[in-house]
């Protein structure tokens, strides 16, 4: 999702981890270190991906950084 694609900086962040686990771990590319993800003003995620590329394209969210954190991602919207 590209910037301005409905995510708004009303309630929407950036959760940005040292490590974030997208899907089983033992998968290649799965565990992203240094990653992020979009949460949405509803709390749903929006996108995940590499910190660098997911602040780029939602310039203005606010960004939560967790150091020497990993983020699971997947197990919040159960």
């Amino acid at each position: 999702m590209a910037a301005g694609d409905g995510v708004r900086s009303d309630g929407a962040r950036i959760v940005r981890a040292d490590w974030v686990v997208a899907g089983d771990p033992a998968s290649p590319g799965a565990t992203l270190p240094d990653g992020a993800v979009v949460v949405g003003a509803d709390g749903r995620i929006v996108s995940v991906g590499p910190a660098a590329d997911i602040v780029e394209a939602h310039l203005g969210l606010p960004v939560d950084r967790f150091e020497r954190h990993v983020l699971l991602p997947g197990l919040g919207n159960t």
